[in-house]
């Protein structure tokens, strides 16, 4: 997933959907609102943004696919 900020913040290592689980979510709601149906995600640059990414790989996405697969 493109996180546009990022690149104001100096580069693909501050992308802020790993900032936290709600982040993540409320960018995902987002998209899906205006009709995009599958994403792809950045695996973490930083090492600090890899327990957010198991935390949304684990609780996150299972519970948007639920909510959307319908």
């Amino acid at each position: 997933m493109y996180d546009v900020g990022a690149r104001t913040k100096g580069g693909y290592g501050l992308i802020n959907y790993y900032d936290s689980e709600k982040v993540f979510v409320d960018m995902v709601q987002k998209l899906v609102d205006v009709g995009v149906t599958e994403f792809l995600l950045y695996y973490p640059f930083r090492g600090e943004q890899l327990p957010m990414f198991e935390k949304i790989a684990r609780e996150a996405i299972p519970e948007l696919k639920e909510k959307y697969n319908r």
